[in-house]
């Protein structure tokens, strides 16, 4: 379930409103940077991904409801891209994978405290380094299914491949950690920590720790994203500006001049003192002076439509419900 301010977001980023892609952005950044970092090492790579992420996010985000699991729904997304540049480029992600004919994947969940052992903490960093040394492909889909909870069906549709070729490609990079961490073993006859899903979970934690953006990077990225996006603003309300209110003011003095000199009020004054008497003019109404309105949120509200250009090029524009115009043929 979301909390107040992203359900708040969600629903501004439908009403295309900027606030709303700010906010939804600030709170997604940190876990979209960290999974591409497990593909991208080049801070370049990684930001322009990013940025593709995040539009594709934004283009699909009417399919986003509260009872998702966020992190879960991000992380199709980032597979989804990175399957789009690999067919870009030609490669083939599973054209080595044979078929899960034997074996499992799943792996005890490791809720008891184990005896005599070293601690997790200690342990959790020797299996990070190992999956440090896994190649790009077989460590992110290590993490999305044993961290994120994607099922293997959900990633082979992703991939556009065979669920039997994601299940063999995710037993064999277990087999491979398995056996990398028993051998990094301390030589003084400590016990490791059980290999489970606990200990995974804990490794995948400690190797997303040391992924951290600066702000600098974090506002680089956005402003690429915000380059792809057009935010178009409502028509602002009529307010009274200065020149305005002069103009308004001269033309009720104006009138009110014109009206005592049709009522003879003028010529009666003159008549007797031959000037015009201060004390015979009435005090003019202070209620004729009128304030100046400023903007208020209203005025900056953008207009209820927007358009979305995708990685392909390919613009959507969207209306106030969220719901996509289509486009001219």
């Amino acid at each position: 379930m979301f909390d107040a301010e992203l359900e708040n977001a969600i629903k501004q980023i439908k009403n295309a409103e900027q606030n709303g892609f700010i906010t939804f952005y600030n709170r997604t950044f940190h876990y979209i940077y960290t999974r591409s970092k497990y593909l991208f090492s080049n801070l370049t790579e990684c930001r322009e991904f990013i940025k593709q992420v995040y539009l594709s996010i934004f283009l699909h985000i009417a399919e986003l409801t509260p009872n998702e699991d966020l992190e879960k729904w991000l992380s199709k997304y980032i597979l989804s891209c990175y399957h789009k540049l690999l067919v870009q480029n030609g490669i083939d992600a599973f054209s080595k994978a044979g078929d899960k004919t034997s074996g499992s994947v799943t792996l005890p969940t490791g809720n008891e405290s184990p005896i005599n052992c070293m601690d997790k903490d200690s342990c959790g960093r020797i299996l990070a380094r190992q999956f440090k040394q896994l190649p790009v492909l077989p460590r992110i889909l290590f993490l999305s299914f044993y961290h994120d909870g994607l099922s293997a069906v959900e990633i082979a549709a992703l991939f556009d491949c065979s669920e039997s070729a994601v299940l063999w490609e995710l037993d064999h990079t277990k087999d491979f950690l398995i056996q990398a961490y028993e051998n990094a073993a301390p030589t003084n006859g400590q016990v490791l920590y059980p290999f489970n899903l606990q200990l995974i979970y804990h490794a995948l934690e400690l190797q997303n720790q040391k992924f951290a953006s600066t702000k600098e990077f974090a506002l680089l990225v956005w402003e690429s994203i915000a380059s792809e996006l057009t935010f178009k603003k409502a028509p602002r309300k009529k307010v009274f500006t200065l020149p305005l209110f002069c103009c308004f003011s001269a033309l009720i003095l104006a009138f009110i001049l014109l009206t005592m000199y049709s009522g003879g009020y003028f010529n009666h004054s003159s008549k007797n003192t031959g000037e015009i008497k201060t004390e015979d003019i009435g005090t003019i109404n202070e209620s004729t002076e009128m304030d100046i309105v400023p903007y208020n949120q209203d005025d900056l509200k953008p207009s209820s439509t927007t358009t979305i250009k995708d990685e392909n090029g390919n613009v959507t524009t969207y209306d106030e419900n969220g719901s996509e115009i289509p486009t001219p043929e």
